[in-house]
């Protein structure tokens, strides 16, 4: 984390003032190493001068009887090396700063990634909140659709050679416009016995199944037609068996079709 960053985990969202204790310390380092070689230098600089004023204090040397051409040769003597003293201390400060600044750089680097990580991780983390956002509208839309869906239960509730007579039950939502038919193979066309009607949750409506003769052993299917209270239409399929004259009613099938 940089300096100033916002810490990503503050659930109140409030800027942090951090310090990266690493990029204080090359910091810390840079400044310190530019002040020592300044030091070094006066300190090298006085003592060098120091020796000179001895030796020449030490010799007896008379500065002021010296002729000009003595005077460049005992300047060029005495800031020679000096001059070349100030030349190392420059190449090595040089080459520190060029360590320190490959340290920078380096510090940068991970910076920079560790900044690429967070944003990875923060990116994940909304991918998750979406994906969450995502199942819940969708058990949102599942509740209410289940909330709405009718729900159809058939009864037999007598018979005699051709007539059966059915109830049909809603114990779910209201059911609109209902209707219910049965594909008569003899004459390839449908049979409707409920013409579309309204079941309220709770309700029902008794109805008559006639055969012009005893049907044959087999099954044959009741299917009904309605929608909603959204207006989403559905389908549920009730299968009857009949057999040596008795009907029983079995198992039904639904396919809800919604949106439209």
């Amino acid at each position: 984390m940089t300096d100033n960053e916002t810490d990503p985990t503050d659930d109140l969202g409030v800027t942090v003032e951090t310090k990266d204790p690493e990029k204080a310390t090359l910091q810390n380092h840079l400044e310190s190493s530019g002040r020592n070689y300044g030091v070094i230098g006066l300190i090298g600089t006085i003592l060098y001068l120091g020796l000179v004023w001895w030796i020449l204090d030490f010799n007896n040397v008379d500065i002021g009887s010296m002729a000009p051409n003595a005077w460049g040769d005992f300047l060029a003597g005495i800031f020679g090396p000096l001059a070349l003293f100030w030349v190392v201390m420059g190449f090595w400060q040089q080459g520190s700063e060029l360590r320190n600044s490959r340290n920078a750089l380096l510090l940068q680097a991970k910076e920079l990634q560790q900044s690429v990580e967070a944003q990875r991780e923060l990116v994940k983390v909304n991918i998750s909140q979406v994906e969450l956002e995502k199942e819940k509208i969708e058990k949102e839309r599942r509740d209410e659709i289940e909330r709405i869906r009718p729900k159809l239960r058939l009864l037999g509730l007598g018979q005699s050679a051709t007539r059966y007579m059915f109830r049909l039950e809603n114990v779910g939502a209201d059911c609109i416009d209902i209707e219910i038919r049965r594909f008569d193979e003899e004459t390839t066309s449908n049979v409707i016995f409920v013409p579309r009607q309204t079941i309220t949750k709770g309700g029902s409506i008794d109805f008559n199944m006639v055969f012009s003769a005893p049907p044959k052993n087999g099954e044959q299917w009741l299917d009904a037609y309605y929608f909603d209270s959204m207006m989403n239409r559905h389908e549920r399929h009730f299968k009857l068996l009949f057999k040596d004259g008795g009907m029983t009613v079995g198992q039904s099938r639904g396919t809800e079709e919604f949106g439209r």
